[in-house]
């Protein structure tokens, strides 16, 4: 006797994660993710490419590059390294950030890499020296007040963004800026189109929050030395926070992914290729 089988369309399950249910009544804010408050890395993501912030921070999937991000102070390829990239640039920001002229710049060092669980040898010391003699080449103390490693909150509206920035130097009233970067430098060009919006912000929430007048921005490029200064105009910051604004906006009010488009120069080593593909 001939079994007949049961349709598999009957029994198949289906994925509802991107599909709405009918409601029956209008719930506010019903499949929107409330953000308390924004980063400016946020920012940075979304500005470079809208698919990858709403798979980042709407889907919370992972991302990974296959070599350097511009958006990360390290270099992902490690064949060539001793040390891990972020690692690596996690020592070298914590050399900035406790160095002082009263200190022995190689025991310094040599403590910073051994809290890191590494051992200090000459291979070590080789690889973190050039970054190291570049940040020394800028060091200076003779400010009123140096502030490191700041970390603040700017209302936009009627949300928060936060930021940290790495230096900020005062003397008569007036600040200047400073961030560090320990990128791969093959492209410097991309990196300050990338890096300015940061700059530009820190620059706002300086002169807002702590009063004073800020004279320039810059970003020390610790693998070549390179110090490079932002445009910190008037119309450059006026522009900067009214995209930051207008970025706030599109996402606390639009929470599909058909909603934010691809970057135009798609990077072919982003990992949300192949979901993007599909959408």
């Amino acid at each position: 006797k001939t079994i007949k089988l049961i349709d598999k369309k009957k029994i198949e399950k289906t994925s509802s994660y991107f599909r709405d249910y009918p409601l029956i009544q209008e719930i506010p804010h019903y499949g929107k993710i409330s953000f308390n408050n924004f980063n400016i890395s946020q920012y940075l993501d979304y500005k470079q490419c809208g698919r990858q912030f709403y798979m980042k921070y709407y889907r919370s999937l992972p991302i990974t590059w296959e070599r350097e991000r511009v958006d990360a102070n390290t270099r992902t390829q490690s064949s060539s390294y001793r040390i891990d990239p972020i690692t690596k640039g996690n020592i070298i920001h914590k050399f900035t950030e406790y160095y002082n002229s009263s200190l022995e710049p190689l025991n310094l060092l040599e403590k910073l890499v051994v809290s890191f669980g590494l051992k200090y040898d000459k291979n070590v010391e080789k690889e973190l020296i050039p970054y190291i003699n570049n940040y020394l080449k800028y060091h200076r103390e003779d400010y009123d007040k140096i502030y490191i490693e700041k970390e603040f909150y700017l209302k936009v509206e009627e949300d928060f963004v936060r930021g940290k920035i790495d230096r900020i130097n005062i003397k008569n009233n007036h600040g200047e800026i400073i961030d560090f970067k320990t990128n791969k430098v093959d492209n410097k060009d991309e990196l300050i189109k990338y890096y300015s919006p940061q700059l530009q912000f820190y620059t706002i929430a300086v002169e807002e929050i702590m009063g004073i007048k800020v004279n320039s921005a810059s970003i020390l490029f610790l693998e070549t030395g390179e110090m490079v200064e932002i445009d910190i105009s008037h119309g450059a910051l006026v522009q900067n926070y009214k995209d930051i604004v207008d970025f706030i906006r599109f996402v606390n009010n639009n929470s599909s992914i058909e909603q934010y488009k691809k970057s135009k120069i798609c990077k072919k080593y982003c990992k949300y290729n192949i979901i993007c593909d599909k959408n």
